[in-house]
């Protein structure tokens, strides 16, 4: 997912990969920045996405793989 952000050029004061590590610092363990980078003055992440994609993982089994407890949806 991205999200967008202004921060004034004579503002920022650190590199783009400190500021990754700020950001996730402050984040709950299940929310991560996986990427920071400038782009144009005019972008808008809710308006220049070209898509969306999602993916769901259903374990259609009896029992439920405890490794997948987090991250499927159990249908015995």
């Amino acid at each position: 997912m991205v999200a967008g952000v202004e921060v004034l050029r004579g503002e920022l004061k650190m590199p783009l990969r400190r500021v990754q590590l700020a950001l996730n610092s402050f984040l709950p363990v299940d929310i991560r920045i996986v990427e920071v980078r400038r782009v144009r003055a005019d972008f808008d992440a809710r308006f220049d996405a070209s898509g969306k994609q999602y993916r769901y993982f259903i374990w259609n089994h009896a029992a439920m793989n405890p490794l997948l407890r987090d991250r499927a949806w159990h249908v015995p």
